[in-house]
């Protein structure tokens, strides 16, 4: 028998806690490892009582946490004539004034932020896959095409696989009416269940992982690719970018090309939300009056405000400063020594060169860096004082 056992995951001095519940299955059927994380376009995705936008981390049994989102390691497929399932359970709100499940708008599979598998028929993005609710805590994704073990088409998803499982309000109705969950009250426990099927029926892959729903989460740092994003490349993730050893991390956009694979390397990038606070009591679901359209509990959330990056003496470490109130650090980190045996003590934050951008939603930080001549993983990490933590990881390969 495989189990998912119980585990505790915890991040520096963020406010929610995943873990992983308690899954049992046939010996034939592979175990899909969960983490529930907020969905990294929103301030309040898994905040308690607001509406449910999370992004759900899949992964194989033998694929570590920390390496979901690298591209080089495959994710999930669906076969073809098969479907996935994707149930809410627990403490989760399904609103029963929800208009119905559409795909791209209430669900999405990606690689990782912004690098879609799309439910059309694109060549590279695309993976043909349509959408059904048969409950009304459960989305299901359903392969319109593909053969075998690979139901959905394109070249991304049949050489990467899919890595997340965006659930969010629809995008082009932000209010109560397209919003399909919300959050429980705060400490309360919600569940996540993934099952994948083949044509037959038959049981194929599962797993299950809990959350519990924090009173608040502080500022937010997530990861981002939103000006690197390329649906015409296989991969446009700056997570987990090959370079060769004394590289400079500088490129902020795609080139005059538009091509991904064209530019670079990129320099890691984050987008920040300020403190969302606490949800509203008058508003759905917990009070009498219902969110409308611009309510504050959906896109646009508001950046951080007059932030700037100062370097310290450690050139590996950075602060983050709001005016003249530190708010959160940046961190380099890496191999402690090179192949011979010497201090690798090359790599560092690039003083001076991180760009910020107040977008419409969130503010965009880009972190250039250098990675020494050790070859191994490095990693970069934004934490928020009181809040969330993300960290990019980049490897050194000769």
């Amino acid at each position: 028998m495989k189990h998912i056992n119980l585990k505790f995951i915890s991040a520096i001095a963020v406010s929610l806690i995943f873990f992983t519940g308690s899954f049992t299955a046939s010996a034939d059927v592979d175990v899909i490892q969960l983490d529930i994380i907020s969905a990294p376009v929103v301030a309040n995705g898994i905040t308690a009582g607001e509406p449910t936008e999370i992004n759900i981390l899949v992964r194989d049994d033998e694929t570590p946490a920390e390496n979901t989102l690298d591209p080089n390691v495959f994710g999930l497929q669906i076969p073809a004539g098969g479907r996935m399932e994707v149930e809410l359970g627990g403490s989760f709100i399904v609103n029963p004034d929800f208009e119905g499940f559409l795909p791209a708008r209430h669900i999405i599979l990606t690689t990782g932020p912004q690098n879609p598998i799309k439910p059309n028929t694109e060549t590279v993005s695309g993976g043909f896959w349509r959408v059904e609710s048969p409950e009304a805590n459960t989305v299901t994704v359903i392969p319109r095409g593909g053969v075998g073990d690979n139901g959905l088409t394109g070249t991304r998803a049949a050489a990467i696989g899919f890595k997340v499982i965006h659930i969010r309000p629809n995008t082009q109705n932000r209010s109560h009416t397209g919003t399909p969950f919300y959050n429980g009250p705060a400490g309360s426990v919600g569940t996540v269940q993934v099952r994948i099927y083949d044509a037959a029926n038959d049981l194929q892959a599962a797993g299950i992982s809990n959350i519990v729903f924090p009173q608040s989460t502080g500022r937010q740092a997530h990861l981002s690719n939103i000006d690197t994003r390329d649906d015409n490349s296989v991969n446009s993730n700056t997570q987990f970018q090959r370079v060769v050893k004394n590289t400079e991390l500088l490129a902020t956009s795609l080139p005059a090309s538009g091509t991904f694979t064209d530019g670079g390397p990129y320099a890691p990038q984050f987008l920040l939300f300020d403190d969302f606070g606490s949800h509203d009591p008058d508003q759905y679901p917990t009070g009498p009056t219902l969110p409308s359209v611009g309510d504050a509990s959906y896109i646009p959330f508001p950046g951080i405000s007059n932030l700037t990056v100062k370097n310290t003496s450690r050139n590996t470490v950075a602060r983050l400063l709001q005016g003249d109130t530190q708010i959160g650090v940046i961190v380099m980190s890496g191999p402690e020594f090179d192949d011979n045996g010497k201090k690798n003590s090359n790599f560092h934050i690039i003083g001076g060169h991180a760009i910020i951008k107040q977008l419409g939603n969130g503010t965009l930080l880009f972190v250039p860096v250098k990675v020494g001549k050790a070859e191994g993983a490095y990693t970069v990490t934004v934490h928020m004082f009181g809040g969330s933590s993300a960290s990019n990881t980049i490897i050194v390969d000769d």
